[in-house]
């Protein structure tokens, strides 16, 4: 399955269901599977979706201020 990066958005915390128990993306964001429940997530504007790591790295910085 396709990989992406995901940075949760400014102030919020989103949970990541493939953790189990769910816990918190960290703020820098994470590499996930790509699903409906991210594509959601980035619909709705909880986190920011990348195709890399390294594409999300200034968006990374932002989220932290």
């Amino acid at each position: 399955m396709e990989k992406i990066y995901v940075v949760p958005a400014k102030g919020l915390r989103v949970l990541d269901p493939a953790r189990k128990p769910p816990s918190p993306l960290p703020p820098e964001g994470k590499e996930v599977e790509r699903t409906t429940y991210w594509l959601r997530r980035e619909r709705e504007g909880d986190v920011t979706v990348f195709a890399d790591a390294l594409a999300a790295k200034p968006a990374a910085r932002k989220a932290k201020e």
